[in-house]
């Protein structure tokens, strides 16, 4: 039988449990979509973050590759400025390469150069020469290089010589080495001298002092001026040689990747010189690349790169000059986000199962998260790369400015300055290690009570700015005026972070002002003197008036006199001295006349009797020949000075014709010429082309010219130049020298025929110039000359109405000028 309770249980509405079913599946798809939302916010920012990593590494690489090309184009201009140097100039001596590059500032300016050279080609056949010429060398060094051989030794066909190096006492060792020996470097050389461009060599050791310095290269071609150089052929007949830069490749690098750039622990870098392809050809070929490498930013985090690997990685191949280059970027341990930003996903997806309540509002912001992120990313990365280019900027014009900038750090301690820019280096003189980590105070020394300096003083313990004038001493102990302005900088809170000092040296402004405030002070008082005086003067003036005008026109009267005396008395002086002269060379010819003929006969008897005897002398008497021979040769000398002094006192007779200069002076250079040859004398004739005839006695002329080569070749006892011009000029251009050789002498006519004669030898003593045309002075060794040659010279061209004047040239030399009317 049935219990009746159990019949009359309620059960459960279906509806209730349906409502119940549902609100277990409603909470069961709403903890579903709270956990996929969280999943997709966790996902979706983990995504943006790595976006923004791989961004600000692609800035980090590119600012590194435009560090590095701005870096190698200024070591490059550099060199090329040589190129411009020995195009400018015909011959470069070792002083003027060296004066280039100290002007330049190359080594101050542009870290890693270890030295600039200059390597000459030189043919076997111009060995010796080129031997001689170094060792004579003393534009830098008084005694020259005596010792200068070219390294290693032995004859080869051409030679690639290091002639010239700066800095010299750092690199003697390479000086006269030949670069053509070693096959790696002289291939480099050829390539650059094939191409015409400049070429960097591959990694090798440098020819340093210290002999074990990795570096690299590079060759600047140089070719003579005169000759083309359009085809290989050409290039390689005209080279004169190379400019060649060593550079130390840990120096160079390190000083490119400055924290500045990438940022401090963010991007490692290696620099290798070959071409890699792909990342596994390169991890392929770690242990064999080792030779290649150039550099390395962090060698142990190379090593452990395999061991840990870095987030992101690039090859980026870069011709160099014709070398090519493989830069592999790889991000360093501390590269990325910060910590918060590092756990942001899992603070999203704890946040999205824990903040229920805030499901809606997340699953809006993820649904519209993207765009933001994207704007975002854009707006900071054009931050970012502006940030880059002002400080690039900023960098380059603090590093361009002449002026001294220092940045000190108020929070170490006694505020030690932590930059200091080239110009800073340039002002003082100390260097940038010898200034890191100390107070400015020390460029005051031992002078420190300076009102500026207490200024300066109180302007940093108040943090703010202030300008002063101070003293400041270099390292060389030099005291200039420094202008210092102190700016404080301050973050966006307000706090202090660092300040800024800015020096201007203004010595010289300093030393103008304190001489206009003493001619200031000179003017103050003699303007309050000359107030006193002008009241007195003023009453005086006007008396003094009357009496000014009528002694005014009797002291015109009376200069005029003066004037006329003074050049009566010229005029009466110059005539004395040309009767003087007269008279002396009348006195002085007749006595040579005389004496001439007195003389010349037993000569001759003596000479026809040494003749006779030198027929007679027994075989096998070398002494009486020799004997003999000396005798006959002391005759002949004086017989040239007998012939000498009877040209001296030769009637002036003259045989006058219309005579073409310029044929004369051809005709004479013909008869010197085997003595020009022999002397090693180059004959240079500028001779004005369509002269007019002159009325000449030729072979008086020509006589007269040939004592004057003559002279000029015995003045250039190793050879030189030997210059003939001729040409019409007007009367005023020569017109001091007419009246230094002939006083009260005046050409008529408005132009006058001048020749002159130049040569490039040891010049005449200023003291003995005045006594150049007086009988028997010369300036030769004794049995050299008769002392006639210019006396006789002289008085030819007196004799044809014309004018000598002999002066040494500014250049060297001895100038003669021949005047004609």
């Amino acid at each position: 039988m049935a219990d009746p309770t159990r019949l009359h249980t309620p059960q459960p509405p279906l509806r209730s449990r349906w409502l119940a079913l549902r609100g277990v599946v409603v909470s069961v798809v709403i903890a579903g979509l709270l956990l996929a939302g969280a999943a997709i916010g966790w996902w979706y920012v983990r995504r943006s973050l790595n976006e923004k990593a791989a961004l600000h590494f692609q800035n980090a690489v590119q600012g590194i590759v435009d560090a590095l090309t701005t870096r190698l184009e200024s070591q490059v201009a550099a060199l090329n400025g040589g190129r411009g140097l020995y195009a400018a100039s015909k011959m470069v001596d070792r002083d003027e390469f060296s004066a280039f590059l100290r002007a330049q500032g190359a080594f101050a300016t542009l870290p890693g150069l270890v030295g600039i050279g200059f390597v000459e080609r030189v043919p076997q056949a111009d060995k010796a020469a080129f031997l001689e010429r170094v060792r004579a060398d003393t534009t830098l060094r008084p005694g020259g290089y005596p010792t200068f051989t070219i390294q290693p030794e032995g004859e080869r066909e051409e030679y690639f010589v290091v002639t010239y190096l700066e800095p010299h006492e750092r690199n003697e060792s390479v000086f006269g080495f030949d670069l053509g020996t070693d096959p790696l470097r002289r291939h480099i050389l050829e390539r650059a001298r094939d191409t015409g461009q400049v070429v960097m060599s591959p990694r090798m050791i440098l020819l340093t002092g210290s002999g074990h310095d990795v570096g690299f290269l590079v060759a600047v071609p140089i070719y003579r001026n005169h000759l083309p150089h359009e085809t290989v052929e050409e290039r390689r007949a005209a080279l004169h040689g190379f400019i060649l830069g060593g550079l130390d490749a840990e120096t160079f690098f390190a000083s490119v990747l400055h924290p500045t750039v990438v940022g401090e622990g963010q991007v490692d870098l290696e620099i290798f010189d070959t071409n890699i392809v792909t990342f596994e050809s390169f991890h392929g070929r770690v242990s064999s690349l080792e030779e290649h490498r150039l550099y390395a930013s962090n060698p142990h985090r190379v090593e452990l790169a395999a061991e840990h690997a870095s987030p992101f990685h690039r090859l980026l191949a870069m011709e160099v000059y014709g070398e090519m280059w493989t830069l592999h970027f790889m991000t360093a341990p501390g590269f990325g986000l910060d910590p918060t930003q590092r756990h942001l996903p899992a603070w999203i997806l704890l946040s999205g199962v824990l903040m229920s309540g805030l499901v809606f509002g997340l699953f809006y912001a993820l649904t519209t998260s993207r765009a933001r992120a994207v704007r975002l990313t854009e707006r900071m990365t054009s931050e970012l790369r502006a940030q880059q280019e002002h400080l690039l900027t900023r960098d380059r014009a603090m590093a361009a400015t002449t002026n001294g900038v220092v940045i000190t750090d108020p929070h170490q301690p006694d505020n030690p300055v932590i930059y200091c820019n080239p110009g800073f280096e340039q002002l003082t003189g100390y260097a940038e290690e010898e200034t890191l980590g100390r107070n400015l105070r020390f460029l005051a020394r031992d002078d420190r009570d300076q009102p500026g300096l207490a200024e300066v003083r109180k302007a940093l313990c108040e943090r703010r700015g202030c300008q002063v004038v101070i003293r400041n001493y270099k390292k060389d102990g030099t005291m200039f005026w420094n202008t210092l302005s102190i700016s404080p900088i301050f973050d966006e809170q307000g706090d202090l972070l660092n300040y800024v000092g800015v020096q201007h040296d203004t010595t010289e402004h300093k030393r103008l002002e304190d001489e206009l405030n003493r001619k200031a002070e000179e003017s103050l008082a003699s303007n309050t003197e000359l107030t006193r005086r002008e009241k007195v003067t003023q009453s005086l003036l006007e008396d003094l008036q009357t009496s000014k005008n009528s002694l005014e026109q009797q002291q015109r009267s009376l200069q005029e006199a003066h004037a006329s005396l003074r050049r009566s008395h010229e005029e009466l002086q110059a005539v004395q001295l040309q009767l003087i002269q007269a008279a002396k060379m009348e006195s002085v010819g007749r006595m040579a006349a005389g004496v001439a003929h007195e003389v010349k006969n037993p000569l001759a008897i003596i000479l026809m009797g040494i003749a006779y005897l030198s027929k007679q002398l027994p075989n096998g008497d070398p002494t009486l020949g020799m004997v003999l021979n000396d005798m006959e040769g002391a005759v002949r000398r004086a017989d040239t000075v007998i012939r000498g002094l009877l040209d001296f006192s030769a009637p002036g007779e003259l045989h006058l014709s219309a005579e073409d200069l310029n044929a004369v002076i051809e005709q004479s250079l013909l008869l010197v010429k085997h003595d020009l040859d022999k002397a090693h004398v180059t004959a240079v004739r500028e001779l004005a082309p369509s002269l007019p005839p002159l009325k000449l006695d030729g072979s008086k002329i020509q006589q007269a010219l040939i004592n004057l080569f003559t002279n000029a070749v015995h003045a250039m006892p190793n050879g030189g130049t030997l210059t003939v011009r001729t040409g019409i000029k007007p009367v005023a251009e020569v017109g001091r020298a007419l009246a230094s050789r002939n006083p009260g002498r005046a050409f008529t006519g408005a132009t006058v025929i001048v020749a002159e004669v130049e040569d490039t030898g040891t010049g005449i003593p200023e003291d003995k110039l005045p006594k150049i045309f007086d009988p028997f002075f010369t300036t030769k060794a004794t049995g050299k000359g008769t002392g006639l040659g210019l006396t006789v010279t002289n008085k030819i061209v007196e004799l044809h109405g014309g004018v000598l004047d002999i002066r040494n040239r500014a250049e060297g030399g001895v100038r003669a000028t021949l005047v004609f009317a």
